[in-house]
């Protein structure tokens, strides 16, 4: 059973995306790491990271207010749990397939780097107060307030004066929008 399971977490993911193979085509030269990025790796990654997301959001809650009472049964089966789960999810994440197009920066060392911005980010969340929160989402409230006011009057998409050819972007050149 263990080496089922093996064969199946491990061998899963070396199949090559060929769009007109009937997918039983297997590149044994191929890593993981190395295929390119399809829908279906997208919609993967997406679910994973709102499940890690989740996951991380759990662990520091139980991290955050549980920490008066350390030797709770329960405290302690949730952190094992969700540290699991983090594990597990930041290992599946490292295994789909990545882009490999140049860009001008990107983050060293994903998905680790990321997960545990993520982590620290939540943890220190917790750590606020209620008064804090109250107030940030009063000036939030007022932000967006005066952002939508503002945009509802001044908004240039529904004047018929703009032409389609009009550069929308002028501080991206047209070799940025190209898709090829």
């Amino acid at each position: 059973m263990r080496r089922k399971c093996n064969y199946l977490i491990f061998h899963t993911y070396s199949y090559e995306f060929n769009p007109r193979s009937d997918g039983r085509t297997v590149d044994t030269n191929s890593f993981v790491w190395q295929r390119e990025p399809t829908r279906s790796s997208s919609s993967k990654s997406k679910s994973i990271i709102i499940a890690y997301c989740s996951s991380a959001t759990i662990f520091c809650f139980v991290l955050t207010y549980f920490k008066n009472s350390p030797s709770s049964s329960v405290a302690i089966a949730l952190l094992l749990l969700t540290a699991a789960l983090i594990v597990f999810f930041i290992s599946y994440l490292s295994c789909l397939p990545r882009a490999v197009e140049c860009v001008y920066f990107m983050v060293p060392l994903v998905p680790l780097v990321p997960a545990l911005s993520i982590m620290i980010n939540v943890y220190l969340m917790f750590q606020l107060s209620l008064l804090t929160w109250l107030r940030f989402a009063v000036w939030m409230l007022a932000g967006f307030l005066i952002y939508g006011c503002y945009g509802l009057k001044h908004s240039s998409l529904e004047s018929p004066d703009l032409s389609l050819e009009e550069d929308l972007c002028p501080l991206v050149g047209d070799d940025d929008l190209s898709l090829n």
